[in-house]
């Protein structure tokens, strides 16, 4: 679930940097995008960096114990409370994009003034590569705050099985 929040997360913000019709020419099938992509994997080096496999294999023996082998399934999976744990990846998941969704979300305004003021001007030759460039930007100046996502999440998720 924690990965699940990376994942959301640069979709969210492909979505508003343009980049989401790159997830349609992917030579391995899949629709992710470019950013989704690159999230997951900067999520999966940060999860083996901090040592969050050792905790899912703790959180894997736990299980054993929060959730018993029983002939009610559905008892023991109503404890996890799996509504809450897709709300917590939404909630993540916007707080890692919300910067990013501000920033295009005021590129666009500009632009389209620009695009009022200037009707002349070509507003896809121009605008992509300005909205991609500020999306690289709030994308670089945001890697910092990868590691407090990741350990909120595995807070949240390895928590909720123990």
């Amino acid at each position: 679930m924690a990965a699940a929040v990376f994942e959301t997360a640069g979709e969210i913000i492909g979505l508003q940097m343009g980049l989401s019709f790159a997830g349609f020419f992917n030579p391995q099938g899949g629709s992710q995008s470019a950013v989704s992509s690159w999230l997951n994997v900067l999520a999966m080096l940060l999860f083996v960096s901090i040592n969050a496999h050792l905790l899912l294999i703790e959180a894997l023996v736990a299980t054993f114990e929060s959730l018993p082998i029983a002939a009610d399934l559905l008892a023991a999976l109503s404890r996890l409370r799996l509504e809450q744990l897709g709300a917590d990846v939404f909630r993540l998941a916007l707080t890692l994009a919300l910067p990013a969704t501000m920033l295009m979300l005021f590129v666009n305004v500009v632009l389209g003034f620009a695009s009022r003021m200037a009707p002349q001007m070509s507003i896809f030759a121009v605008g992509f590569p300005i909205t991609l460039l500020a999306g690289m930007l709030v994308l670089l100046l945001g890697i910092d705050h990868l590691p407090g996502v990741m350990h909120e999440g595995l807070e949240r998720f390895i928590g909720a099985v123990r």
